[in-house]
Formats: C-alpha cells, structure tokens, sequence
C-alpha cells in the first residue's frame, strides 16, 4: 500500500487521502437555495470569501443552508423518479 498523500489536488477538487477516514459527497440541484438567499446570510453573518470552515459563522451558514435545503423549494427534480435513476446510475457507473 502507499504512502497516505494527505491535501492533494488532482486539478479540480482537492481531496484528503489519510487512512480509515470516512468521506461523503453532498448534491444540491441548482435552484435548492437561491443565491441571494446565501448572500443574505453570509452579510447577516458578516462572512467574507476567506473565512475558514472551522469558523462558527461558517458553520451556521452550512446548518441554514441545509435547513432551507430540507424545506423542498426549488424544482426538486430528482423526486422525478426518471431523473432520480438518470443520477443513480450516473454515480454508481464505474463502481
């Protein structure tokens, strides 16, 4: 086995490779959480571009976003069984 790389970036998303860590992906469609929605909080939150996520208003802003996420606005299209599959499918393809 090799050696654990820790942060690296393959180009697009940077990842971390350390040994037993567990790692999930989250999907939100486009229109889940309108845009000047989060520009709302991130001002009422007084958050600028470089704040770290470990900063607690970093993470009220993820909490309120996952909140309004629960809500089911936006077109919600992947309750569309098709359009679920067709994302199904697509993930699970080279696995």
């Amino acid at each position: 086995m090799s050696e654990p790389k820790g942060w690296h970036s393959r180009g697009y998303l940077p990842h971390l490779d350390e040994p037993g860590l567990v790692q999930s992906v989250t999907f939100s469609l486009h229109d889940a959480v309108p845009i000047h929605v989060i520009a709302r909080w991130k001002q009422e939150l007084d958050l600028s571009e470089t704040i770290t996520t470990s900063d607690q208003r970093s993470l009220e802003l993820r909490k309120r976003i996952a909140q309004f996420e629960d809500q089911g606005h936006g077109t919600c299209a992947l309750q569309i069984a098709r359009a679920a599959e067709l994302v199904q499918n697509t993930l699970i393809h080279f696995d």
